[in-house]
């Protein structure tokens, strides 16, 4: 999530920069709304991907899985606001600079983050997941080793113990109470 946020700044600095504006606090105020939305593009990619894995899909199919089904949904929401962003980066008269500054990185910033996104995104998740599954199962292999067992959670519980023996008397002190 965080390499599409990344993407998308790049993109947007690459159009100030073709369109020689500067980083105003206009084009900052243009930057916090796109980190906004190629999140939630991410998001929207990784969380179906790892609802397939959860189901049993392997990590590669379920990447290709979550593209497919969610790439309709991501574009139709980029190139819906990519468009919108059409007027103010075309802005003319009174205040256009203002519109200019938070319209030509927003509109550069969905453009490329959108398009890198949907190539990247399933990419990195895929080399995450793998990663995180790689430290898992060495995790539990040591764990093993050690006779600790994992819980449910991933919570470390000790293996079964045996019971404590009583002890008999001992120091003075009897089992029973006295009256």
């Amino acid at each position: 999530v965080l390499t599409s946020v990344a993407v998308a700044m790049l993109g947007a600095l690459v159009g100030l920069f073709i369109t020689g504006l500067p980083l105003s606090i206009y084009a900052q105020l243009g930057l916090i709304l796109l980190v906004g939305l190629a999140a939630k593009n991410a998001i929207l990619i990784v969380e179906f991907a790892k609802e397939e894995h959860a189901k049993g899909e392997s990590l590669v199919n379920s990447a290709v899985v979550a593209t497919h089904e969610r790439f309709r949904a991501v574009l139709m929401t980029a190139f819906t606001f990519i468009l919108g962003m059409v007027p103010m980066v075309l802005a003319t008269g009174a205040g256009a600079a203002s519109r200019r500054a938070i319209g030509v990185p927003v509109f550069y910033g969905m453009l490329i983050g959108t398009l890198a996104g949907l190539v990247l995104i399933p990419l990195f998740y895929m080399l995450v997941q793998n990663q995180v599954e790689k430290h898992k199962r060495k995790r539990q292999a040591r764990l093993a080793a050690q006779g600790v067992v994992p819980a449910v959670g991933g919570e470390v519980q000790p293996a079964a113990a045996p019971a404590p023996q009583e002890q008999p008397f001992s120091k003075g002190r009897h089992k029973h109470k006295r009256r």
